[in-house]
Parts: structure tokens; C-alpha cells; sequence
């Protein structure tokens, strides 16, 4: 195992992020553009403070909480800090989880939510949030199954864990690699970026419902939504080698 002689985190960095922005191009755009689409969305609303709901307020206030932490993910992301930038990417899927519950159960009290002893708990919240989004009022099973083997990957890389300390290793040649800072690996950045466009789009969601009649918002989301879909079934054009 080798490590660098010198550490120059500031260079490194620098070279990673012009790695990431030539060799996943593509990926980038998208997550600029998701983020783009849910600040458009936040600018949509009144600077001022003049939320008379207090439901509707706590839903917009969990939205810019969700957007701070996928603003500083794309930061570390196209530097190579991946662990850290799924550990904010979940802040933000956390965030829409939250605002969707208090969304779709408003027959629910907010102190109840408030309390972190009486409202539920995430996996729990996970099945009530599924099955108000089913016709039939029943969780969606593969819904939730998704939604819970995606907390686990959260989970996984937000502390110290097999899947976090195994990003701090790299091959060079016949050699293990010790990263300290950041450093490109676009298979990494690639999974990323699928999830902070993902968590994006689904905080957008919550502005189409707080917007009164935005349905030109709304259109530009399909669109978008198109997209990203496009992109995650094409075969991947860039590069997954280190």
C-alpha cells in the first residue's frame, strides 16, 4: 500500500474536478440542471417570510434543508469526496421524506411530527408515504422495497462501515492507493450523481404541490424527468474506470 508524498489536497482536488467535468460531461449537466430546476422552483416563492400555514411552512422549510445539503454534494462530489457526498445526499432524500409525509397526511398533527417520540419512525414513515402514493391506499410493495434498500445505502456510507473505509482505496498499477482528499473515480461519481438527481427531482415535487398555479413549472419537471430517465437506460457513453 503507498500514499502520497506530499499533500497538496487544494491541487488534487482541482485535478479531479476538471477530470469529472471532461470525462462525465454529461452527468454533470444533469445535476446541474436538477439542481437548477429545484432553485427555480424555491425562487418561485416570496423571499419573505409569509407562510401563513404552519404545515405549509415546515413542508418549504424541510425543502431548503434538502436543497443546502445537495448544493455542498455536488460540490464534494466533483472533487472526489463520494462518502461525503452520500452522506448529504441522504440529508436531502431525508428532507423530501419528511415534507412528503407531512403532505400527504395533514389529517396528522404537526406537534406530532414535530416530536421525534410520537411520529414515526423512518421505516414506518417509509410504508405511510408509499401508500398514500398507491390508488389503493395499500403500500406499494416494490415501492417500499426500493425505498428501504436505498436507506440502507445511506446508511451504509454515513458511518464508518466496509462501503465507506473501502472508498479510501484506490488501485494504481499493482498497488492499493490511499486517498486522502478527494480523487476521480467516475464509476463513483456516476452513482452520485443518479442519486442527487433522484432527490432533486423528488424535492421538486414538493414545490409543484406549495406553488399555486405554476403548471409551466410543473411541465418543465416532466421534462426533466424524461431526461434522467433516458440517461439512467442508455448504456453509459462515459468513462467507469479510475
Amino acid at each position: 500500500m503507498t500514499g502520497r508524498n506530499e499533500l497538496d489536497l487544494q491541487g488534487v482536488e482541482e485535478r479531479t474536478l476538471q477530470r469529472t467535468q471532461q470525462e462525465c460531461a454529461t452527468a454533470v449537466n444533469l445535476a446541474e440542471r436538477s439542481l437548477g430546476y429545484l432553485n427555480e422552483g424555491l425562487n418561485l416563492m416570496p423571499d419573505e417570510w409569509t407562510v401563513p400555514d404552519v404545515r405549509e411552512g415546515l413542508i418549504l422549510q424541510l425543502v431548503v434543508l434538502g436543497y443546502d445539503s445537495l448544493r455542498w454534494a455536488f460540490e464534494v462530489s466533483v472533487k472526489g469526496y463520494y462518502v461525503q457526498a452520500y452522506v448529504l445526499i441522504r440529508q436531502g432524500w431525508e428532507s423530501w421524506l419528511h415534507a412528503a409525509y407531512l403532505s400527504i397526511y395533514p389529517d396528522r398533527p404537526v406537534d406530532e411530527w414535530r416530536n421525534f417520540r410520537t411520529r414515526p419512525r423512518p421505516v414506518e414513515m417509509r410504508k405511510a408515504v408509499a401508500a398514500r402514493s398507491s390508488a389503493t391506499g395499500v403500500p406499494n410493495d416494490d415501492f417500499v422495497k426500493a425505498m428501504d434498500e436505498l436507506a440502507d445505502t445511506y446508511a451504509g456510507f454515513s458511518h464508518p462501515s466496509a462501503e465507506s473505509v473501502r472508498l479510501t482505496l484506490g488501485n494504481r498499477g499493482d498497488d492499493l492507493w490511499l486517498r486522502r482528499g478527494g480523487e476521480f473515480d467516475a464509476g463513483h461519481f456516476l452513482s452520485t450523481v443518479n442519486l442527487f438527481c433522484l432527490t432533486a427531482y423528488l424535492l421538486s415535487t414538493m414545490m409543484v404541490i406549495l406553488l399555486p398555479v405554476e403548471t409551466e413549472y410543473a411541465r418543465r419537471g416532466d421534462q426533466l424527468h424524461d431526461d434522467l430517465t433516458a440517461w439512467r437506460t442508455e448504456p453509459p457513453s462515459e468513462s467507469t474506470a479510475n
